[in-house]
């Protein structure tokens, strides 16, 4: 029970750190109940990456396109900036009646 104790209260300190630091382990697919539904998830994080909604925040897609061209090494897209961003569209439909959750042009 003490081991349980210590490391609650370690976490306990982790996450107040994370609060102090704005982060956050709330996910808002969970509390709105739609953790299973893919094109809820696909539209909110097109959303976030489209710099031409109205949120007005450029940080999510900067980070987005980072790691992105952090997993996308040696190719055309390890470099893309927020700049490069036209427009977003979720449900973008491709050859053979197929479609591309988010497509970023």
């Amino acid at each position: 029970m003490e081991k349980f104790i210590e490391r609650l209260l370690e976490e306990d300190i982790k996450f107040e750190k994370d609060v102090n630091n704005g982060l956050s382990n709330i996910n808002i697919f969970d509390a709105l109940n739609i953790e299973t539904k893919e094109n809820y998830h696909s539209k909110f994080i097109a959303y976030l990456i489209d710099i031409n909604k109205d949120h007005y925040q450029k940080n999510f897609a900067k980070v987005f396109l980072e790691k992105l061209g952090k997993s996308l090494v040696n190719t055309k897209f390890e470099n893309l900036n927020i700049e490069d961003i036209k427009s977003v569209e979720t449900e973008a439909c491709i050859k053979d009646n197929r479609r591309i959750d988010i497509l970023i042009t």
